[in-house]
């Protein structure tokens, strides 16, 4: 099984930091894109880098908000009649892309107001992947094989106390993780 576009981490990476033979690579990969999936919903965005050739729709500011972030633009495409002609790309010193926050600014124009007049290809994401979002996608994994490897207790972990132990229902993916998780949403504006 190969890893979708959109895993957070590789198996060569889970295997050295989780300790796991080659047997279990299948289960791991899948758990990967899984954990993966999970990070991309919890966040409200595609994490991974993609490269992309989108047409938007124009504010008529001299601002706009990409829906992913970070952002590298490498063409740029202002047309009110959406034709988008090869040639006809807004020149780079013309606009400013705040990466991180997946906004374009424009110096001396504004994006024509309507349905899919603003056109650009770039890519959006993170070419690489934060450690701390790598790390929560392992974080998940590693709790799925545990409760896998357990038959008959999915779902359920002993807690021990000052010698006593007790049982208790896991019903979802790690607190940690899903606080990195959630560190990555996209303010909605």
């Amino acid at each position: 099984m190969a890893l979708s576009a959109d895993a957070l981490t590789t198996w060569e990476r889970a295997q050295a930091v989780l300790g796991l033979n080659a047997s279990e690579q299948t289960k791991a990969e899948f758990l990967i894109d899984a954990a993966s999936m999970y990070a991309n919903r919890r966040s409200g965005r595609l994490l991974k880098a993609r490269s992309v050739d989108l047409q938007l729709d124009g504010n008529g500011g001299s601002v706009l908000v990409l829906p992913q972030a970070p952002a590298t633009i490498s063409k740029l495409w202002l047309d009110a009649t959406r034709a988008f002609v090869d040639g006809a790309e807004l020149p780079a010193a013309e606009f400013h892309v705040l990466s991180d926050a997946g906004v374009i600014r424009l110096f001396s124009t504004t994006f024509p107001s309507g349905y899919a007049t603003v056109r650009f290809v770039g890519v959006l994401g993170f070419e690489t992947i934060p450690q701390d979002l790598e790390q929560a996608v392992l974080e998940c994994v590693a709790a799925n094989l545990r409760r896998l490897s357990s038959p008959g207790a999915i779902g359920l972990k002993n807690v021990s106390v000052d010698g006593a132990t007790s049982s208790a229902y896991e019903v979802d993916w790690p607190t940690t993780a899903i606080m990195v998780f959630d560190s990555y949403r996209r303010p909605q504006l």
